[in-house]
């Protein structure tokens, strides 16, 4: 038996799998029906069925058990979808989603992830409990903390479009990180006003860039881009951050350039070690920066 605070179903965790799998990538784009709008929208089949497995599951009486058939097309084996590849299991770990995202919800960040994998950028999403930073205590590389004016505009109608109200949107009221020098792959994505500059690397740091986005009408996301490495996101529905808030973590290599150090061919540079670098967003809305040894499993 389900229920909301369940881990995602084998079956769920097949198909968003399948999303992010290579193979899964390599879908073409067809147009389905938003059950919700009547509206056309462009998914790949494999993002399809993912919508509708959760279509089902929100509308699904708490205590009825999921109908494993209900996600499998006719003459096709009770289980999901399994990876063409046993490598891209390895290498593509899926962000974990709120099962019971609202409709809206899920079609907003369906359609973000298919936007994402168009491009062909690295989506993954490492657990909470990855053995990256228990190899390690983390150590603090930055602190962001919005400023008093972000609270104080929280209930003014020209803001409130930005982003909710609660504290832990307040960064996206922030004027000094409303930055106009976005790159233009994150400008493609989202709307300037509805993106935040979380961290950019000063002299001496690494250079891992850090952003916050809303997309849709309830969807959050959470940008962490190692340029030379790819990017890692987490997108999960707005009341999740305010309740839990998020966290994406990525593998930093032992050969990424420190930024600013004037010396662009590393000739005098002092290489640190592999690490992990962790952004978190917290439910009081500031943002924590770490870095921890990075152990393979």
């Amino acid at each position: 038996m389900t229920s909301d605070t369940d881990e995602p179903s084998d079956i769920r965790a097949a198909l968003v799998a399948r999303v992010y799998s290579r193979a899964g990538q390599d879908e073409p784009l067809e147009e389905h029906v938003d059950p919700l709008s009547g509206e056309p929208i462009m998914l790949r089949r494999s993002e399809w069925m993912l919508l509708e497995h959760d279509h089902r599951a929100a509308a699904r009486p708490a205590n009825e058990p999921e109908d494993v058939a209900e996600t499998t097309e006719p003459g096709a084996a009770s289980s999901a979808p399994a990876l063409d590849d046993a490598a891209d299991a390895a290498a593509v770990t899926a962000p974990r989603i709120r099962r019971r995202l609202p409709l809206i919800s899920a079609v907003a960040l369906g359609v973000v992830v298919g936007v994402v994998l168009v491009l062909g950028v690295r989506a993954v999403a490492m657990s909470t409990s990855s053995g990256a930073e228990a190899a390690g205590a983390p150590a603090i590389v930055h602190t962001l903390v919005p400023g008093e004016d972000a609270r104080s505009w929280a209930s003014d109608a020209t803001m409130a479009v930005k982003a909710p109200a609660s504290p832990a949107f307040d960064v996206f009221r922030d004027p000094g990180h409303d930055d106009d020098t976005f790159p233009d792959w994150l400008r493609r994505q989202f709307a300037l006003d509805k993106v935040a500059s979380v961290y950019l690397p000063q002299k001496g740091e690494r250079d891992v860039q850090v952003y916050a986005a809303t997309a849709g009408s309830s969807i959050a996301c959470l940008i962490l881009l190692v340029p030379s490495n790819g990017m890692t996101w987490r997108c999960d529905s707005d009341d999740h951050v305010i309740a839990g808030g998020m966290r994406v973590s990525a593998p930093v290599p032992p050969d990424l350039p420190v930024g600013g150090n004037g010396d662009p061919d590393r000739i005098n540079a002092t290489l640190p070690p592999a690490q992990t670098f962790s952004a978190r967003w917290m439910t009081d809305g500031s943002f924590r920066m770490t870095e921890s040894p990075f152990r393979e499993e």
